[in-house]
Order: C-alpha cells, then structure tokens, then sequence
C-alpha cells in the first residue's frame, strides 16, 4: 500500500549498510510523520557524511528549528506564493507561520558557526493561482536571506493552459520573463 512507510528502526539500518551520500526527507511536511523526529534526532550523529535534504513547506514551530538545523544540509523551502493571501489560498497554511520560521532558520545560520554551511533553497511551485507573484517571490527570497530562489512547475498546469487563449499564455510568458529579470537583477537565483 502507498500510504506506509517503512518503520524507522528499519530506515537506521538502511542507513548504516548502504551509508549514502544523500538522504531526502520529504512527504507531506515531513517533520509530522510517524517516528520523524527521532530519526532527526538519530541523524544528527549517524548521517556520516551523507548530505541531508530537507523539503519543507514551513509552516512548522520556530522551536523546532534549531533541531533541523543540527540534522540537515540543505533546505527546501517550498512557498507557495509570495503573499499570505495567495499561499492561504493554495495551501490553506499560516503564511506567517512560515515567514518566521524561515527567518528563524536564517537567524540560527547567521548567529552560529556550527551552521554557517547550511543551505537554504527557496522554491514556489507555479500554478494558475502564483503566476502573477513570481517576480515578488524573487523579492521575498531575497529579503529573507536565501541562497537561491527556484521554481517548480505544477504538473497539473498543462491542462489548465490549454484553456487559455494567447493573450492569456503572452502575460505568463511576460510575468516569466520578469522573474527572470528580477533572478539576474538579485544574482542568486537558479532557474
């Protein structure tokens, strides 16, 4: 069945016989899954030097954040709109929530030499509803501190262009263009 997951003792063990050199923590917000926050807790003196990624939508307590930070290498911090409005409307999540969690996360780095080498991606997964905040989601990255801004195409989004006429699919194309823009104009971006 899709909806298990394999039980954390047998994940440990995984680790230790293969020792990979990336690990990926995702699913949903993975910090709420079953037995994930002991398997933080066990990476933190067991990963070896395997790179920990962690693909997250924020919206996690700020107290937390100190323990990602021990575990993992590289964030994924994944937004779903630059504004409250527009990530409320995709996600139903707190906005702010996120917004200070990702500023605590920043806070941590800048604040201790032990997490100097963490990385923080930025990502927006672009759909009908966030086209129109590509550009200030640029902007927010920025402001917030982040290594890189990325973005995602929604897999859904095929369908829902082809009922759009040219004009509509021209101010998308523009609204692109002008993150691209914005991407060069802040120079760390990744498109």
């Amino acid at each position: 069945q899709s909806n298990k997951s394999l039980p954390i003792e047998k994940i440990k063990e995984l680790i230790i016989r293969c020792s990979p050199e990336d690990i990926q923590l995702q699913g949903g917000e993975y910090y709420y899954n079953k037995g994930a926050k002991e398997l933080l807790e066990w990476l933190t003196t067991n990963k070896k030097n395997a790179k920990v990624f962690m693909h997250t939508n924020c919206v996690l307590p700020e107290k937390v954040a100190e323990s990602f930070m021990k575990c993992v290498d590289i964030f994924s911090l994944n937004l779903y709109g630059a504004s409250p409005s527009t990530f409320s409307a995709v996600t139903g999540l707190n906005f702010d929530i996120a917004i200070k969690f990702i500023k605590k996360l920043v806070e941590l780095r800048e604040s201790r030499d032990e997490f100097k080498d963490k990385e923080f991606m930025f990502k927006m997964t672009t759909c009908p509803t966030t086209f129109h905040e590509i550009p200030d989601f640029c902007y927010l990255g920025k402001e917030l501190k982040v290594d890189s801004v990325r973005f995602a195409l929604d897999y859904h989004i095929g369908p829902f262009l082809k009922r759009y006429n040219n004009e509509f699919l021209a101010r998308i194309w523009h609204r692109l263009n002008q993150a691209i823009d914005t991407l060069n104009e802040i120079g760390r971006a990744h498109v």
